[in-house]
């Protein structure tokens, strides 16, 4: 076996693809995110390589190649060579670094919970409101969770501490929705960090509810816990869209529905 640190080139890289003989099915989301890391210098040289068989053949790393042909950028990577060609069955199988891993490396406490609504927050600043996960574009590196935590820890450490006492209160809303939420409510859409709070306080049953469209939200967490048929995260979202706009417009909503297939998706006011 033999190992060299090479610049790889788009031209290089091409190359190399050439050589891939048995490799997995190419997933485009994850030569974005590389390629996304990569232009913003957040790719790194690491002991993770661009690997060949005895034969020749490329047996790992056809993902990170595609994304310098992306990026159309040189990149150095550990290239290694020598490889018994049935040791493609062991790559890739142990547990990645998250977001989480990398803010508890720097001491960071409720480093995963932190992780998730810094992530979930990244979300809905992209209009991304829906709840589901197919936009895996939007997904941000390890490097992005840690810049954003770091740029305002105090306010990032006091809408968890909340969303958390909200969520041990009465568990019907995910800690990491209503600190994403909060978040996306007081830094983008410039409300209180107080009025926030006290609405996802009054949701729980830690403040008496001053609008009767989030006791209506609270009935219908309560009843779907209950229930066989659970409710979708996106359907949850939404009525949490239209109980805050009502709660902001002191708007007293007799009924709360949500059909997605007639109803346009809410929007944050």
């Amino acid at each position: 076996m033999r190992t060299e640190i090479v610049n790889i080139t788009p031209e290089l890289a091409k190359l190399y693809l050439e050589k891939n003989a048995k490799n997995r099915t190419l997933a485009k989301t994850q030569i974005d995110y590389f390629a996304k890391q990569m232009k913003n210098g957040q790719w790194m040289l690491t002991g993770q390589g661009i690997s060949f068989d005895v034969n020749g053949n490329l047996i790992d790393g056809q993902h990170r190649l595609s994304a310098i042909i992306k990026a159309n950028m040189s990149v150095k990577m550990l290239v290694i060579y020598g490889l018994d060609p049935e040791s493609f069955k062991v790559y890739d199988t142990g547990r990645k670094r998250n977001g989480g891993d990398s803010l508890s490396i720097l001491g960071v406490e409720n480093s995963r919970s932190i992780s998730s609504m810094i992530s979930q927050y990244h979300s809905l600043k992209s209009n991304w409101q829906t709840g589901e996960r197919s936009q895996v574009e939007q997904k941000l590196t390890n490097t992005d969770i840690v810049n954003y935590y770091f740029e305002y820890p105090l306010f990032w450490d006091r809408i968890h501490k909340e969303s958390y006492r909200c969520y041990c209160k009465l568990r019907i809303l995910k800690c990491s929705v209503i600190s994403s939420v909060a978040a996306y409510l007081i830094k983008d859409k410039g409300h209180s960090f107080d009025y926030v709070i006290d609405f996802f306080k009054m949701i729980v049953g830690i403040k008496q509810p001053t609008n009767m469209t989030i006791e209506l939200f609270r009935n219908s967490l309560l009843k779907s816990l209950l229930s066989k048929n659970k409710t979708t995260a996106s359907y949850k979202r939404a009525l949490l869209i239209k109980t805050w706009n009502a709660y902001l417009n002191n708007k007293q909503m007799k009924c709360l529905k949500f059909n997605p297939e007639i109803d346009h998706f809410p929007k944050f006011k």
